[in-house]
């Protein structure tokens, strides 16, 4: 008797995924080019169980080995991996299927072999083997799950935006005195300087930045921000743009990528050199966390009134579960004093003052003022140098930063680096080093091979600096934010009672979906894996700062409160 199609359908399913699912669970390590994608295949369209994939599944992908022997040359094919590797592939012409196969199963073990031995040559198995491969599966699951969305609000924040748009454009266009279009660096280009003239207005002499290609007068932000004081013109076209921006890519941007109610990221595990986690299609990372604040028309008889938008509003919880995000506090500022080991600076990261505001500190510390007397501009000035040394990035743009003279913001910072001197110390030891070898390293010896470091051009060789001091710090970050989310995601697949799940890390900050009744254990647990320096270093290195880790949950991403377990 003949069996009916669908049910021999359903019998080669069900064949397949208990040959995967016991393939999966074998305790063999499997060789696979671009690993998340396979793992996300066989638990979305086979059901393999998430948990066992993240507690028991042992997988090498040689893109990812090959990402860090040089993470800014990425190898998107298996193909261009080999070559880059040295491994010579077969000609592949006339074959059959099951040949074919056979060739590339044995391409793809002599790739694993010779990957194997150039990351243990660097130094790089422990950090390839012990995190990017335990997160392989984890980023796989994270891509599967969604995030609910509340339509209905972004369609709402859509047209309040919209209104706000016209009504600054109409500003725009009376300010100018005709109309054209804002968004046309050419003809904004000829309102401000042909027009107006507001180059010729600015009582600094410092000439005005130009263009990189065609070498014109520049209307970017930093241009506009210059001139804003001359005349209203400069100050509404940034309004347009910020409000622009918001539309365009935060309330109907994601709204494209809305499906039944919920959003999906694809998180990318080799798009940024320095090793931090990217999303893409849509970058949730970038939805701002700060409130959007704008004056929108009244209609009809209402008056014009000031409108707060929070653009990760929309990103709503499921009935009966509530959103909780864990964050490092100044991880990359801790960080930075364990590599340095500046004894003024470490000593502000006692365990006991948790909870103390770091760069009031700092202010305090380097100031030489009581903590009561720091006030919010010294606290804000002295997070804006503390930044600027820590990437480097010159006493020009830290002067725009805090608005004023170029010498001024040299003397500021020379004050700040004799306070703390071994952060000047390891700045200049990271550059020398740099040098030396040609890459820079991170605390799991992560590297970045930094090209142009020895160059002869200035401001080529002045960049690359700052690329070895940036990397230094944000990769070592990168190393234990991902420690954490393998050591979160795994401590609740130990719990399956515990309704949670991983959604977002968003560099420093994990954002999970709790149930509301078990929220009180789930956030005791994530906080302690979290703050478990030991156990996030493991034997790869001994850190001399604690991390502490602050709480907040809320029913909408947007309104979080601090949380206390």
């Amino acid at each position: 008797m003949m069996a009916h199609p669908s049910s021999g359908r359903r019998l080669v399913l069900e064949t397949k995924k208990q040959c995967v699912s016991t393939l999966m669970a074998a305790a063999s390590t499997k060789l696979c080019f671009d690993a998340q994608e396979l793992m996300y295949t066989v638990i979305t369209e086979l059901g393999c169980d998430q948990r066992q994939a993240v507690l028991k599944w042992s997988v090498y992908d040689p893109r990812i080995g090959a990402w860090l022997l040089d993470p800014d040359e990425p190898q998107e094919t298996f193909s261009a991996t080999a070559e880059v590797l040295g491994v010579k592939m077969s000609k592949f012409d006339m074959m059959s299927s099951d040949e074919l196969l056979k060739q590339d199963m044995i391409a793809l073990t002599q790739v694993v072999k010779v990957l194997s031995e150039k990351l243990k040559q660097q130094s790089l198995w422990d950090l390839f083997t012990l995190v990017e491969m335990k997160l392989c599966p984890i980023l796989a699951i994270m891509d599967r799950r969604g995030i609910k969305m509340d339509t209905n609000h972004l369609s709402i924040a859509s047209a309040t935006l919209q209104r706000g748009i016209s009504d600054v454009e109409k500003a725009v266009h009376s300010a100018a005195g005709h109309s054209f279009l804002i968004s046309s660096h050419v003809q904004l280009r000829q309102v401000i300087f042909d027009e107006l003239k507001l180059d010729e207005q600015l009582i600094t002499k410092k000439a005005l930045k130009m263009t990189a290609v065609g070498n014109l007068k520049s209307t970017s932000e930093s241009v506009l921000q210059q001139l804003a004081d001359l005349h209203p013109l400069p100050r509404l076209v940034l309004e347009h743009r910020r409000l622009s921006k918001m539309k365009s890519t935060y309330v109907d941007g994601l709204l494209t990528h809305v499906k039944d109610g919920y959003l999906h990221t694809n998180w990318e595990h080799t798009s940024a050199a320095t090793g931090r986690l990217t999303s893409a299609n849509p970058n949730i990372q970038s939805v701002p966390k700060e409130p959007l604040v704008f004056t929108n028309p009244g209609q009809g008889c209402d008056a014009s009134r000031e409108v707060t938008m929070m653009a990760r509003d929309a990103f709503v919880s499921h009935e009966g579960y509530s959103f909780l995000a864990a964050d490092f506090q100044q991880v990359e500022l801790r960080l930075l004093a364990h590599l340095c080991a500046d004894p003024v600076l470490l000593g502000l990261f006692d365990s006991s003052k948790f909870n103390q505001d770091i760069f009031i500190q700092l202010t305090s510390q380097w100031l030489g003022t009581p903590e009561s007397q720091v006030t919010y501009s010294d606290r804000e000035r002295t997070k804006r140098v503390v930044y600027s040394v820590m990437y480097g990035i010159g006493k020009d743009r830290l002067a725009g930063y805090l608005n004023m003279g170029v010498e001024e913001a040299k003397a500021i910072t020379n004050s700040f680096l004799g306070k703390f001197r071994g952060v000047g110390q390891f700045t200049q030891k990271c550059v020398k080093q740099c040098r030396l070898h040609g890459y820079v390293t991170t605390i799991f010896n992560r590297r970045r091979i930094i090209r142009h470091i020895r160059s002869n051009n200035y401001l080529q060789r002045l960049q690359a600096e700052r690329q070895a001091m940036n990397f230094a710090v944000q990769g070592s970050a990168a190393d234990i934010c991902k420690t954490a989310m393998i050591a979160v995601e795994k401590a609740l697949c130990d719990r399956p009672e515990l309704r949670a799940s991983m959604l977002v890390q968003i560099h420093d900050e994990l954002l999970l979906e709790v149930a509301d009744d078990h929220l009180a254990s789930v956030a005791g647990l994530v906080s302690g894996c979290m703050q478990d320096i030991s156990a996030l270093c493991g034997s790869m290195v001994t850190l001399t700062v604690p991390l502490p880790v602050s709480l907040s949950t809320g029913k909408t991403w947007g309104h979080m409160d601090a949380y206390t377990p």
